[in-house]
This record gives C-alpha cells, structure tokens and sequence, in this order.
C-alpha cells in the first residue's frame, strides 16, 4: 500500500524514485515491479472471489459466509481458484456482504431494513375486477421440521384465487421464487404483461427475479415496506395454509413429508375441492372454467 505513495510524491514533487526509497527503506525493483503489475495475482483472485460472492449473496441474502462460500466454490473449481473459509470471511466483512438476519447488518435498525422497491405498486389495494393472469400476488412462507426449515413460495391469481406455481426448498433464496414463477408460467402458457405483486423482499428485488420478470414481458409491482394490507390475499392464503397444513403436526420429522402435504393440499384439496364465498362457492378451478367458458361464448 506504500508504493503509491511513493508514485505520489514522485510525480507531484518531482523527488527522484531512488531517493525516496532510501528514506522509506524500500526496495526500487520492487516499486518498479508493482509499476509493471499494480494488482498482486492475489489481489486479482480476491475480486475474482468477491464478483462471486456478490451474485451468490444477491441470490440469497440470508446466507452467511460459509454457506456463500459452498454455493460459490463449484465456480471457482472450473476457473482454477481456491477460497478457504477465512479468506472468505475477510472478504465479506471487507465488503459488507452480511447476512440479511446478521447483527452488523441490521446494526442501528429495528428489525432490520427493507430495501427501496424494484417497482412501483400498480395493484394498490384493489384486489378484484381483474380476469385470469392479469395479477399474480406472491409471498414466502416458512416452516420448521426436525431437519430444519422449510421455504415455501406461491404465486395467487388474482381473479380466481387459484395457486398458480409453487416451489419450496431448505433456503429462502431468490432462486426459490425463481423456480415458482417459472411453475406460475408454464402452468399457464406464458402469458404476458401480467403484473406480478410481492412485498420488498429481497429475493423478488434481486437480480435474478427482475431478470426474469423483464425477459418474461411481465410487470413487476411492490407494495409498501411492512404492510401485510398490500398483499392482503397472499397473506390470506398463508394463513389458511398453516391452519390447514403446517399446524396440523406440532413437529414434521422431514423436509419432504411436509413438503409433500403442502403440494397435496394446495392442488388438490385447495385448487379443486375448496369452495369460497368469493367465488360464488365454486372452488378456484370451477371458478376459472365457468369464467373461460363464458368468455369464450360471448366472444362467438
């Protein structure tokens, strides 16, 4: 870090490299070296490490340095390098790249921080009067077994309250949603210009969702930081999904015994056997036919 000084002073001052040296007790090779190549092939490895590190922490801001470091070292095997757990550690604190639950990172923060919104709210607490994938709201939901927890993500059409896609998994990462709404699209068709509603999360505002949304032709929308009103069906839905689900055993043994129940009871006894007042007693897929059915009758 001192041979830039020395360069300082040299063109600045006008003061002859070696004389500089002599006072600092530097070696000359070695400043004219560091001229050559300004960056040590470790300092090269480090951003190599951290470009990394970035993608894999934006992808899943809840994960510290050691899961970070399993996610990231495949990559680095196929480009020659190595990051030991400490390396990576240094990095990461050098950076500010926390977990998103961390100490550090929500230091002076009640509760933590809510990012700004990737998109403005185009939903706005209207929650009917729209047809079939015109609006899909999305939440995460989460729940513990003995091998630890499970993630759930759904995507909720608007109009007939059916559950569009779904994922789940052992992280809550933006991979996760990811994997639920490309289930929401090719569950039905690709449709496009669909506005797709969450809260400020940050795996919706990561770059892999707001990627997908654009390459998609969907619309993103974000309601207001700790509001549950602005997904208040999403959070409806979740609630009815722990009554009915999650709370029917004190503990799971597995991750995919529960994960199974969840599948089972959102295809089959919420999307097809669960009638709602909402929908004139039909059950969401009764629901959609019925609407499909008069829509395709009035357009003859």
């Amino acid at each position: 870090m001192i041979y830039p000084l020395v360069r300082d002073m040299h063109e600045e001052e006008r003061i002859p490299i070696k004389r500089i040296c002599a006072k600092m007790g530097l070696c000359v090779r070695a400043y004219y070296d560091w001229r050559k190549s300004p960056f040590s092939n470790r300092e090269v490895e480090n951003k190599a490490i951290l470009n990394y590190l970035r993608t894999a922490h934006e992808n899943d801001p809840a994960a510290g340095y050691r899961v970070l470091r399993d996610d990231i070292e495949p990559e680095l095997h196929k480009k020659g390098l190595y990051a030991g757990r400490k390396r990576v550690w240094r990095i990461c604190s050098r950076n500010g790249i926390f977990a998103n639950h961390s100490n550090i990172h929500a230091k002076g923060a009640k509760g933590g921080r809510s990012g700004p919104p990737a998109h403005e709210d185009k939903v706005g607490r209207v929650f009917s009067g729209y047809g079939p994938n015109q609006v899909w709201l999305s939440d995460i939901t989460e729940h513990y077994t003995r091998e630890g927890k499970v993630y759930w993500c759904g995507f909720k059409d608007l109009c007939s309250n059916r559950i569009v896609g779904q994922a789940a998994g052992a992280r809550m990462t933006a991979g996760l949603v990811e994997s639920a709404l490309l289930d929401a699209l090719e569950n039905r068709g690709y449709p496009k210009d669909v506005i797709v509603h969450s809260d400020r999360g940050s795996q919706y505002r990561s770059g892999l969702i707001l990627e997908a949304i654009r390459a998609y032709g969907l619309l993103g929308s974000m309601g207001q930081v700790r509001t549950c009103a602005d997904n208040a069906p999403m959070e409806s839905f979740n609630a009815l999904l722990q009554k009915n689900v999650l709370n029917q055993r004190k503990v799971w043994d597995s991750r995919s015994e529960l994960i199974h129940s969840i599948y089972r009871w959102v295809n089959v006894r919420y999307n097809k056997q669960r009638r709602q007042d909402a929908l004139g007693r039909m059950t969401p897929e009764e629901y959609e036919l019925v609407y499909f059915d008069l829509f395709d009758s009035e357009s003859v």
